[in-house]
């Protein structure tokens, strides 16, 4: 080769880490992606039980919706691929060097391809009315939960960052325990003026313990003023009464 030609770009598999081992034992996480690849080439099976077999045909409005479900995936999926640039890796360890991507795509939720993937799947089983490829989805969301799960175990150290992002940005599909988990943060109350921060849970010092009328040092309240001179029959037994309840505190 001319040593004064200009040096091929490196191939973008650089880095990938894929390994003849790794497909034995699960290194970097090859076995999520053969999974992964696995359930998505079962789509190209027919659909079972065909609709048809029901009695009756599949709504064409369900039709209809579904492949506009596909399109929409296909077309998050390709904005994924675009943001992803040269991070991009399809094993769930992270790519060596790969800077953290959170804009664009990744704005809207932490996993988007994995999102895409799962709305294509969605899409195809609502057109062909399929309770097997209704099946590949619940399958494909599984997977890719515990996917997500293990890429975010290795991306936390790389990036601290990545703890306040995923605090704030949905997972995979937001709402769904399996395919959300963001972080949260039990807010601390604050103190109020004119009263005490809240302390750690536990029992509270006496004084606090008795309410409002108590000293600081759990002491009583101080006695009822008596009643007025001349008070009725009744106004004398009520007094007694709520000094008798004041005593039993």
């Amino acid at each position: 080769m001319d040593p004064t030609s200009t040096p091929s770009p490196k191939s973008p598999l650089k880095g990938w880490q894929f390994s003849w081992g790794g497909w034995l034992d699960n290194r970097h996480g090859e076995w999520w992606l053969l999974a992964q690849l696995l359930l998505i080439a079962a789509t190209l099976f027919p659909a079972w039980p065909a609709p048809g077999s029901w009695g009756y045909a599949w709504p064409l409005l369900f039709a209809l919706a579904g492949a506009l479900l596909f399109l929409v995936g296909l077309l998050l999926a390709a904005q994924a691929f675009w943001r992803l640039g040269p991070s991009l890796t399809p094993l769930p360890d992270p790519k060596p060097g790969a800077a953290l991507v959170t804009s664009g795509a990744y704005w809207r939720c932490r996993h988007p391809l994995y999102q895409a993937v799962l709305l294509c799947e969605l899409g195809v089983a609502l057109a062909l009315g399929s309770l097997f490829h209704l099946g590949l989805f619940l399958a494909l969301a599984a997977v890719f939960g515990g996917r997500a799960r293990r890429e975010e175990r290795l991306l936390v150290p790389l990036h601290p960052e990545y703890v306040s992002y995923r605090r704030t940005t949905p997972a995979i599909l937001p709402g769904l325990p399996w395919l959300d988990w963001r972080s949260r943060v039990r807010a601390r109350a604050l103190p109020i003026a004119g009263r005490p921060a809240r302390g750690p849970p536990g029992r509270r010092p006496v004084g606090q313990r008795l309410g409002p009328g108590f000293g600081a040092n759990g002491g009583r309240r101080s006695p009822l003023p008596p009643p007025a001179p001349g008070a009725g029959r009744w106004t004398t037994a009520a007094h007694r009464c709520c000094t008798s309840l004041r005593h039993r505190e």
